[in-house]
């Protein structure tokens, strides 16, 4: 009985290190910035995870989820009305309707708040496919790319 007592407690000791380490070695990382000279000073578009060609300086709330192994990633941020506006003759409108990034768990949130938007594909500098959703009453710009 004492044997198996001492086996058990063991048991609930390596189940608590296995979670730990679980949940420790996750490739999605979440990062974010409430303005564009905070994410710069802190090398955050250096990363490449926002394309070069949608960094402005008016950006502001700045949220991205990554995964480092698939280089798949879901972001958002604001900008001005006028660089909403560049941006959107930049990009092309994309035909396909539906988010489908099977690398990333994506929040629960995030299909609701893109789904009535209308969506945009571009390749960056990299030739990475990556896909936007713009809220024009917001300037709210979402993007998410999915390379696995």
């Amino acid at each position: 009985m004492v044997i198996a007592k001492k086996i058990a407690k063991s048991m609930r000791k390596i189940s608590i290190i296995l979670l730990f380490l679980l949940f420790a070695c996750s490739d999605q990382i979440e990062t974010s910035y409430k303005s564009f000279q905070i994410a710069s000073k802190n090398s955050f578009f250096q990363k490449g995870w926002i394309p070069k060609n949608l960094v402005a300086e008016s950006m502001q709330n700045i949220y991205l989820k990554n995964n480092i192994d698939t280089n798949s990633a879901i972001f958002y941020f604001y900008v001005s009305e006028m660089d909403r506006k560049k941006l959107e003759n930049k990009l092309q409108i994309s035909k396909k309707k539906d988010v489908q990034i099977r690398s990333l768990k994506i929040p629960s949130w995030w299909k609701k708040k893109i789904k009535n938007l209308p969506k945009y594909v571009f390749d960056d500098e990299n030739n990475f496919q990556v896909h936007i959703a713009i809220n024009k009453n917001t300037n709210e710009i979402l993007g998410w790319r999915d390379d696995h």
